[in-house]
């Protein structure tokens, strides 16, 4: 008895909006998870919400209705709850097909597995339905930001759903809507989000999955092929021959189609007209950075004004918040705020994905790619 689990799937041709060329990405992604549940056939897919980004265009909709007729064919059950992206009161989007579903707030039992769902929902209106929920209910699936699971951005909470309002008997919460691949246990209680299953930013992990639950509760990654993502970081302003060398090398080695991101100094003399001539076949993104200029200290120079820095170093020890010390003093000197908070945002982001990756398994199971 297995059940598969994916969420956030954003289907959509176009998902890198500054990269046109870059097509299909979460079709691809897609095909991969309907393929593994042929050949380990499941005994249900699940999808935890997302499955559309709003308004899908007719190439997307066929896509996840060829993906469902093979399922259908198969016999394998599809469920599914609704996200905020492209939610309808009336009739989901994943409900194309009438054999996908919608199981908000309805039981479906399979096996041993007690199953059901909840839409994304305003907290006051979740909590209300976690405490009317079926005391058979095992598995719930969700699509909302749990707390003690999800990080905090510039010391304000974002999530909606607190893990004490889930009742004892649910065993397992399967949830969407955060796009990394974060597992935790609350009151004996596993909380498991599976991450999106295609990358739709920069600051996202690389590493894409999709899970398999075993009749034991036991949750299996499988990780997804995904489009190669190669990241630099140049911030000097002059490199060696042998370091320009270097990084070319590694460009001209990228599989056809990669995507290559650059945070750069923008004072790095043709940099992008470089790398688009030694690597045609790679999509780039270059990001010129914010290059912080020190003021410089006169111990002799008499305070005769007041500044914002002064008033800054008088409020903030830089040792205790390090983080926001720089982000304040950055902000200060930039003349371009909105790339200043986007940089900081990116550092926290990764701060975020490093604890993420130790939550991961050791073993990393590739899915086959898909027959097409």
């Amino acid at each position: 008895m297995k059940l598969l689990f994916a969420a956030d799937l954003h289907m959509d041709p176009l998902i890198w909006r500054d990269l046109p060329n870059v097509l299909n990405d979460s079709h691809d992604s897609w095909l991969q998870i309907v393929a593994e549940a042929l050949r380990r056939r499941v005994d249900a897919v699940i999808l935890g919400g997302d499955v559309f980004d709003r308004h899908p265009p007719s190439e997307t909709v066929r896509c996840f209705l060829e993906g469902v007729w093979m399922l259908k064919e198969a016999k394998i059950p599809i469920l599914a709850i609704q996200g905020q992206h492209g939610r309808s009161h009336k009739l989901a989007w994943s409900s194309l097909d009438p054999y996908v579903e919608d199981i908000h707030a309805a039981g479906r039992t399979i096996g041993k597995f007690n199953i059901t769902g909840i839409d994304n929902l305003p907290p006051t209106q979740l909590k209300e339905c976690l405490a009317n929920l079926n005391p058979c209910v095992n598995v719930l699936v969700v699509h909302q930001m749990i707390r003690g699971m999800v990080p905090s951005f510039g010391g304000r909470e974002i999530w909606d759903m607190d893990p004490d309002w889930v009742p004892n008997h649910v065993k397992l919460v399967l949830a969407g809507d955060y796009h990394s691949p974060v597992e935790r246990t609350f009151k004996g209680i596993q909380f498991k989000y599976n991450g999106s299953t295609v990358t739709r930013s920069i600051d996202e992990p690389d590493a894409k999955f999709f899970h398999i639950i075993d009749e034991e509760f036991g949750i299996e990654p499988v990780r997804l092929l995904t489009r190669k993502i190669a990241r630099f970081l140049l911030m000097n302003e002059v490199y060696t021959e042998d370091e320009e060398r270097q990084m070319l090398t590694e460009l001209v080695a990228l599989p056809n189609g990669a995507v290559a991101y650059f945070r750069h100094n923008p004072r790095i003399a043709k940099l992008e007209e470089m790398c688009r001539a030694a690597a045609p076949h790679v999509n780039f993104i270059f990001k010129p950075a914010i290059i912080r200029t020190e003021l410089v200290k006169n111990e002799a120079a008499v305070v005769t004004k007041v500044s914002l820095r002064g008033c800054l170093d008088r409020l903030l020890e830089r040792e205790k918040d390090p983080f926001l010390y720089d982000f304040i003093v950055d902000l200060l000197a930039s003349e371009s705020p909105t790339e200043t908070v986007a940089v900081h945002r990116h550092r926290c982001l990764e701060v975020v994905n490093a604890d993420v990756q130790k939550t991961q398994g050791p073993e990393l199971l590739p899915a086959p790619e898909p027959g097409h």
